[in-house]
This record gives structure tokens, C-alpha cells and sequence, in this order.
């Protein structure tokens, strides 16, 4: 009988021991299947291909990330329209993340502090956020990360491959249209530029216009205004690619093509066989895909609490590093995947 009796007990013990065993094994197998949903909101002039490049960045690695959702607010080319937009979005109290896309440096860091304050991890990209252009690492204190390749350095390369373009002539006469020059990349971008330009006395900045707008549209107008007033430029320089585009048309038209070497900034899709036809002189490396890659994991991990430290990341030095030119001409563009449409 105390036998028979200690059996049950020993049994229901262990029936216990396996009901207890199974109810856990449920609640974490329940846990693991529905985490938290991550809500990141991006903040760019979305119709941009250069920031649709970096959209597929960030689409890359979200395509093995279910669980997290992107929101994107449109910003078009207007600082105050994306400040509003950040605090907006703050205000919904739904995101865990922000990556954004400054159009004013400076301006937009009151926004950022305000987000960074209610929680929400930040990530700048493709231009800085702060007062420094040239600096990587995130400028705004609880800034998670900051990845950009930054203009004071493609001014540099501007520079560069205009002293190239110009080798062996003298005067050399250069145009110069920007795209947006109020902004404040921009701003420094041609500043290092001409720093690079004015140690060369043979070459003459002539005319500076504004408005390519970063489209081809923007670049073929300006363009052919500059031209219209200079026809005797031996180089032309388009912040952009797309507006470089638009100066191809525009030379042409003008019965300027082989006379004019035009340079371009971002090679993109279009701009490589323009290169490899001669038709755009050279342009400078950029990688919008890898932004958005960088920006996207470094939030991530930011959110998920792995992030040891602030990163600021250029896409285009880690590039250099691996002995990639950022000087793109015809001599070396075929060995350069361009990673947007442009």
C-alpha cells in the first residue's frame, strides 16, 4: 500500500515537473515569436535618387529583419519643413529610431536634442549634424551614430580633379554651378575646393552660379546660362551628378562637346557611361547604398542595446582603405559600381 502510494506521489511530482517544463518552454517560445516591433521613421527628400540609393541600403538589411518597420517622411529640399517633421514624429510617442538626412546642421540639432531626450535613438546620415562638417563622430551628445563621407573632403576631390583637368593649360577657365549653395555642406564643399584650386595660379574661376537643384532639369538651365555668358570655359564643375547630366545637353547644344570638360560629384548610373564616352570629364565617388546600410545597423543596435559606443563611419574612406580611388575619370570607371540611378 505505501508503495502503491509513494508511485502516485512520485508521479504527480513529475507530471507537474513536465506541465511547469512545458507552460515555460511555451511562454518563452511565445516570447521569442512576437518581440517588440521596432518603428523607425527616415527623414529625406525622398524623390532624391541618391537618397533612394540609400533607402535600398537600409532595405537590405531589413529584408532580413522582419521585425522592424520604416516610416518615411518627406522633406524635400526644406530645413524647416524636416524640423517640423522630426518633432512631429516625436510627439506620436510610437518610434524607437530616427534616422535623418540634415539639411540644416546646425539647425535641426534643437530638434534631434528633444528626440534624443524622449528616448529616441538617432542616427545622422550623408551630411553631418552639428557645426563641424568634417567631423565623423556624432556631434550631439546621446547621438548613436553618424555616417557621411564629408564634404570638406569631397570638396578636396573636386579640387583635385579639376588641377587634373586643367594640366597643361593656361589660363584654365572655370565655371562652377552648385545645386543648393545655402546649404551648409555645400557651403564648405566649395570651400575646400577652391582652397585646393587657388594653390594653382594658372586656373581662373570665371562665373558661380546657383540652381542645378540636383537635377538634370536644374543642371541643363543654370548650365546653359553659364555657357551662354562664357563660351570659352575649358571646365565646367556641377555639384551633382544629375545636374553634370544636364550639362552634357547643354554643352552639346552649344557645339562645346570635347572643348568643355565637365565634372560631376556622386558618380551614379547615369553619369558612368557619360564618363566612358567622354562626355563628363570625371566625378567623384560616392556610396549612398552603404550609408544606409551603416546608418540602419548602427540603429539597430542601438535600440537593441548592443551599441558599446557612438560610431561615425565614412563610407567612402572604408573604400579608400581597401584601395579604391574616390578620383573617378575614364581611365578607371569601369572598375566603379555605381550605387544609385542618378
Amino acid at each position: 500500500m505505501r508503495t502503491s502510494r509513494r508511485r502516485a506521489v512520485a508521479a504527480g511530482i513529475a507530471l507537474t515537473a513536465a506541465l511547469v517544463a512545458t507552460l515555460a518552454a511555451t511562454a518563452l517560445s511565445a516570447g521569442a515569436a512576437s518581440p517588440k516591433k521596432i518603428r523607425i521613421a527616415y527623414f529625406a527628400p525622398l524623390a532624391n535618387t541618391y537618397v533612394q540609393g540609400e533607402l535600398r541600403g537600409i532595405a537590405g538589411v531589413l529584408k532580413k529583419d522582419k521585425n522592424v518597420e520604416l516610416v518615411k517622411f518627406d522633406t524635400g529640399f526644406d530645413a524647416t519643413k524636416q524640423f517640423n517633421s522630426v518633432q512631429d514624429a516625436i510627439t506620436q510617442k510610437k518610434f524607437d529610431g530616427f534616422i535623418v538626412l540634415p539639411l540644416d546642421s546646425v539647425g535641426l540639432v534643437p530638434a534631434v536634442q528633444q528626440a534624443i531626450k524622449s528616448g529616441i535613438k538617432v542616427v545622422n546620415a550623408d551630411t553631418p549634424l552639428g557645426p563641424s562638417q568634417s567631423t565623423l563622430a556624432p556631434q550631439v551628445a546621446g547621438e548613436s551614430g553618424s555616417v557621411f563621407d564629408p564634404w570638406t573632403m569631397r570638396g578636396d576631390w573636386t579640387g583635385d580633379l579639376v588641377v587634373k583637368a586643367c594640366a597643361g593649360k593656361n589660363p584654365c577657365k572655370v565655371g562652377w554651378v552648385s545645386s543648393v549653395s545655402a546649404l551648409p555642406a555645400e557651403k564648405a564643399f566649395q570651400y575646400r575646393a577652391n582652397g585646393v584650386i587657388a594653390k594653382h595660379s594658372n586656373i581662373k574661376i570665371v562665373a558661380t552660379l546657383d540652381g542645378g537643384a540636383y537635377t538634370a532639369a536644374g543642371g541643363q538651365k543654370v548650365s546653359q546660362d553659364l555657357l551662354t555668358a562664357h563660351k570659352d570655359l575649358d571646365v565646367l564643375v556641377m555639384v551633382g551628378d544629375q545636374p553634370a547630366s544636364g550639362a552634357v545637353l547643354s554643352v552639346d547644344a552649344a557645339g562645346l562637346t570635347g572643348k568643355v570638360k565637365i565634372i560631376g560629384g556622386a558618380i551614379s548610373d547615369i553619369s558612368k557611361p557619360l564618363i566612358k564616352q567622354g562626355k563628363e570629364w570625371g566625378s567623384w565617388a560616392a556610396y549612398p547604398e552603404d550609408e544606409g546600410t551603416h546608418a540602419i545597423t548602427i540603429l539597430l543596435q542601438a535600440i537593441r542595446g548592443q551599441l558599446k559606443s557612438p560610431k561615425g563611419i565614412s563610407p567612402a574612406l572604408e573604400r579608400t582603405r581597401k584601395g579604391q580611388s574616390p578620383l573617378i575619370t575614364k581611365a578607371n570607371v569601369d572598375k566603379f559600381d555605381p550605387q544609385y540611378a542618378g
